[in-house]
């Protein structure tokens, strides 16, 4: 005999005096189990993630903070963002608007990161992509992205 049973993840628990019986159509035999199904952790969904703010202007040579916003934990986990990375679409060292500024953002490491307000004097505005890791505590880790305009004017998108 062969007892098989993939359990969803909502069928954690302990289950007790399981029940099982075979026969040969003479002899009969039973046994009454425990089985214990542990909880499963999931990763934090950052499908939803999102800057705040995600655009700035004037390009004014200040930093801003960024926080990363939207990211959930199917379990109700806490969840710490790390910043993992900040590039930039244009060339940071171009001559423009704040070209003497360096650096142009900082936070890589930490869950702070700071985004300056400028761009190229040729271009049509910075964007920059912060990628993250969200961790949940538990084991779970997802990556993401997120994006933060510099705007040329308040009526023109980066």
């Amino acid at each position: 005999m062969t007892f098989k049973w993939t359990p969803g993840y909502t069928q954690s628990g302990y289950y007790t005096k399981i029940h099982f019986e075979a026969s040969d159509g003479s002899l009969t035999a039973s046994q009454d189990i425990n089985i214990t199904v542990r909880d499963l952790n999931r990763a934090p969904d950052v499908s939803g993630a999102y800057s705040c703010p995600g655009k700035l202007w004037p390009a004014t040579l200040l930093r801003y903070p960024i926080d990363v916003k939207g990211i959930t934990d199917p379990d109700g986990d806490p969840v710490e963002i790390r910043v993992t990375s900040i590039t930039a679409d244009e060339p940071t060292t171009i001559i423009g608007v704040g070209s003497n500024c360096i650096p142009d953002a900082t936070g890589v490491g930490t869950g702070c990161p700071t985004l300056r307000a400028e761009f190229g004097v040729l271009g049509n505005g910075r964007v920059y992509c912060v990628t993250f890791a969200a961790r949940d505590g538990e084991g779970g880790v997802s990556v993401g992205a997120v994006k933060v305009s510099v705007l040329v004017s308040a009526c023109i998108p980066a």
